[in-house]
């Protein structure tokens, strides 16, 4: 009997209209430095949108201190930010 150690990878599927699927790099302290746009990917009640954009103004040991334009300034964990991709 084998046993796979990884899951294969599910796709989206493409419908007219629709954009594509995009995926962001995970940051870590070492990967963000301040003045650098990242992207809010957390999903919590009473947090930041979405897909938030904002501009990182302090970086902390386990979270960064980031300005999201239309929300305010929030300290995130860093598994809650990624790097956007550019086009």
């Amino acid at each position: 009997m084998r046993y796979r150690t990884s899951r294969p990878q599910a796709s989206q599927l493409p419908m007219p209209g629709m954009p594509e699927a995009t995926r962001s790099e995970v940051v870590s302290r070492w990967s963000v430095a301040p003045g650098q746009e990242v992207l809010y990917i957390g999903k919590v009640s009473g947090g930041p949108r979405f897909g938030s954009m904002g501009t990182v103004r302090n970086v902390l040991d386990r979270k960064a201190i980031v300005d999201l334009p239309g929300s305010g300034i929030w300290h995130i964990p860093y598994w809650f930010l990624g790097l956007p991709r550019v086009a």
